[in-house]
């Protein structure tokens, strides 16, 4: 009976052991990871932000050409009526 005991109880700290060990390799294949992965959600943030942050350029710059091309418009037709009004 004790023999089976002390037999149960060492297969037992066996099992332990192999679990312990496991973790360890999965410790070890881990690595930097966790650093790495905050490394590229900061990254990827930084990257949003310039992306909305030049979308917003964009943007302000077809408003300025828009107005730009409608203040040409309205120059050649003001030359036209110069022009007209010349001769």
């Amino acid at each position: 009976m004790k023999e089976q005991l002390l037999e149960n109880r060492l297969r037992y700290m066996y099992a332990l052991q192999q679990v312990d060990i496991s973790l360890d390799e999965l410790q070890e294949m881990k690595g930097d990871l966790p650093r790495l992965v905050k490394e590229l959600e900061a990254k990827i943030q930084k990257t949003s932000s310039l992306k909305k942050e030049l979308e917003g350029t964009v943007t302000q710059s077809v408003i300025k050409r828009d107005a730009a091309d409608i203040e040409i418009l309205d120059l050649k037709e003001k030359i036209e009526k110069y022009k007209s009004q010349q001769f």
